[in-house]
This record gives C-alpha cells, structure tokens and sequence, in this order.
C-alpha cells in the first residue's frame, strides 16, 4: 500500500515552489493573449482600412504589420517553453518522489522511452511512419525487470481530394502506453493475445475472421476457458507452449487485468523471454495540467494510481513467482 500522506508531505516545499511558478506562468499567458488580441484587431481594422481606401501603405504600417508577427511568433514560443518547463519540472519531482515510495529501484525519465525497435519487436502493432514516446519508467521491482512509457504513433493515409490529387495525412493508429517485464523464461515461439473483436460482433461466426487476424506464421490456438475467449483470441506458432505460457492462473489474472484497467483494445505478445503488454490510454499519462494547482492532491493522487495501474500487472500475472527458469 502506498503512503499517499507520506508522499504528499515530502513533496509540499517543492509544490508550493512550483505553484508560484505556475502562477507567474498564467499570469504571463493571459497578458500575452491579451496583447495579442488587441494587435490581431488593430491590424484587420487597418487592413480594412487600406483596402477600403485604395491606398498604398506606409512604411510605418508595414512596420506594425512585421512587428506584430514577429511578437506573435516570441510570445507562442516564450508560452511553449515555459509550460514545458512547468510539466517537466513537476513530473520529474512528483514521478520520481512516487517512485522511491513503490520501489527505490525504479528510475523516471521523461524525456526518454521506449525504443521503436522494441515496440516493432512486440508484433502488436504494425510498424509506424511516425514515432513518439516519453515517460520512460524503468528498472527493476522485486525479481521483475520492467520499463514502461507513453507511445503514440501515427500512419500516413493517402486519399484523392475533390481536384483528383493526392492527399497524405498522418493518422493516429495507437496512443496509449507499452508495458514491457522479464518473464524469465526462454519462449521458441510467439504468443499473441488480441482483442476479439470479431467474435463479439458477429458471434461464432467471428471466427471465420480470426483465422486471419493473427500475426505472421501464427495459428488460431482454442483455449479450454470460455471466459478468456470471449474478449480474447489467441495466436501462436507454438501451440504446446502456447498453453504452458497461458495456464488458467494466467488467464484469470489476464482477465482481472483488463476489468481493473478498463480500456478497451488491451493487446499481449509474448516473446524472447518477455511479456509485451499494450494499452490504450485516452487521457495523458502523467501529465500535470495547468489550470490546476500544483498543489493540489487529487493530481498528485492520479499520478500515483497511473502508475501504480500498471505496476499491479506484475502482482496480478505472477511475475515475481519464479517458476520458470531461462533454459
């Protein structure tokens, strides 16, 4: 059990900091955009202006114009860098305080994660145009060693416009954060747990379609528990180890998982020796927001159960339970 009240104490000098900062940064905002207004109807009432009149602008007008672009630009960047600064700064203070409290051998970085090459490696999603992560946790927890992050990543979509030409934008495929912990355990094949989507639309026939959902040079595997297949379908090219990996003490705490985190789309791989463990995240992970105060308990209590979210998969799988030894 975490020591919330422990952990908020510690942290109320460096909070009380951060709120003072956090206000001069609002203030800041709002002059800015204050400022901005003004100059944004000023310069349509004199460009209005002109073009009502015919008349060739000054040199002085030409100067406002540039002027007030070039404000424009510092004061959007000035406001990005410091509410970077702000989010950096109290994830870096709070995460780690969380950290130190659940397991003093677990590190945070927040400019880092997990690496593209092992988020391909998992085979749970196809291989992104656009790849992005932050909030790197990762070390070891008891006998496990595990890291987690943030992932987003993004396709490109090409479609013909009205005009007949070609148009490409980038489109989410997952945003959400990858779990990734030692099983101890030398897999020879893949495991996949998806989602069965195609079993809970259109029922038993759905497994026509499951057939080919899989990943490649994998089977359909059917697995003797009735529950796990209703929001699961299970591939493998090792069938055999496919059910050692998957026992029912596996399964249920699978399951327990999923109805604890309640986010549709969980997917699993489980391969060279690791569990891959994806989760779609609606909201941001481990993002303070500004409009609240840096004091203020309930984020800080979000912070903990976030990560705290993800640390009970290891309780809940068994991980620690070494029953497995590599070969």
């Amino acid at each position: 059990m975490i020591a919330e009240d422990v952990i908020l104490e510690q942290l109320k000098p460096c909070l009380l900091s951060l709120e003072q900062h956090r206000q001069q940064f609002k203030k800041k905002e709002l002059l800015f955009r204050s400022v901005l207004i003004i100059l944004l109807v000023c310069n349509a009432l004199m460009l209005f202006s002109l073009l009502k009149l015919y008349v060739n602008p000054s040199i002085w007008l030409l100067i406002i114009f540039v002027g007030s672009f070039a404000f424009s630009i510092f004061a959007l960047h000035n406001l990005s860098n410091e509410k970077k600064f702000y989010s950096t700064y109290y994830k870096r203070k709070v995460v780690c305080k969380i950290l130190d409290e659940i397991e003093p051998e677990l590190e945070y970085r927040e400019d880092l994660g997990i690496s593209i090459e092992s988020f391909t490696k998992s085979e749970l999603f196809e291989g992104p145009a656009r790849y992005s992560a932050e909030d790197l946790i990762y070390g070891k927890y008891d006998k496990t060693e595990i890291e987690l992050s943030e992932i987003h990543t993004e396709d490109i979509e090409t479609r013909s416009n009205s005009q007949g030409n070609i148009e490409e934008t980038y489109i989410t495929r997952f945003k959400g954060v990858l779990f990734i912990a030692d099983f101890h355990k030398n897999f020879h094949g893949r495991t996949f747990v998806l989602p069965d989507t195609a079993e809970n639309i259109l029922g038993h026939m759905g497994r026509l379609f499951q057939k080919i959902g899989g990943r490649s040079g994998s089977n359909l595997v059917q697995m003797d528990d009735p529950e796990f297949e209703k929001h699961f379908a299970i591939y493998s090219d090792d069938e055999v180890e496919c059910r050692y990996i998957l026992s029912s003490a596996m399964m249920e705490g699978i399951l327990k998982m999923k109805d604890r985190i309640r986010e549709g789309g969980i997917r699993i791989a489980f391969k060279d020796s690791s569990v891959f463990i994806g989760v779609p995240y609606k909201k941001g992970f481990l993002e303070p927001q500004l409009n609240l105060s840096a004091t203020n308990t309930e984020q800080i209590k979000s912070f903990i159960q976030q990560i705290s979210s993800f640390i009970s998969i290891i309780e809940e799988l068994n991980l620690n339970t070494r029953i497995w030894t590599k070969d």
